[in-house]
């Protein structure tokens, strides 16, 4: 006796489907790439210029250079709201250094003592 032919895939049972397409849709915004678009805490630039001012001052030295800000952490502090922390590097007139910025909500950035 011959194989009974597979009816087309549109045609089948769609029991698990629904499921499926559901949890692909959930796990596709993950996939995204994060710009940091519309985030109020995402402020490398302002993080940058504050540790350059820092820096100008510690170095005793106006032409200071930043590295680009490397966001480490956005939390919720549950005393001061959020807030994002940089790593910052600086350079100048022979000397560098590492600071930490906190930048909070409405551009706020302080670096670390």
């Amino acid at each position: 006796m011959p194989p009974i032919p597979k009816p087309p895939l549109a045609s089948r049972s769609p029991r698990g489907w629904p499921a499926l397409t559901i949890a692909c849709l959930l796990c596709l915004p993950g996939c995204a790439r994060y710009d940091g678009a519309g985030d109020p805490l995402n402020l490398p630039e302002e993080a940058r210029e504050q540790v350059r001012q820092e820096a100008a001052n510690d170095f005793s030295c106006p032409q200071v250079s930043t590295a680009p800000a490397v966001r480490r952490v956005r939390e919720h502090d549950w005393e001061d709201g959020l807030f994002s922390e940089y790593l910052v590097h600086a350079e100048g007139c022979g000397r560098q250094g590492n600071y930490r910025v906190s930048c909070r909500e409405g551009g706020l950035c302080a670096v670390a003592e």
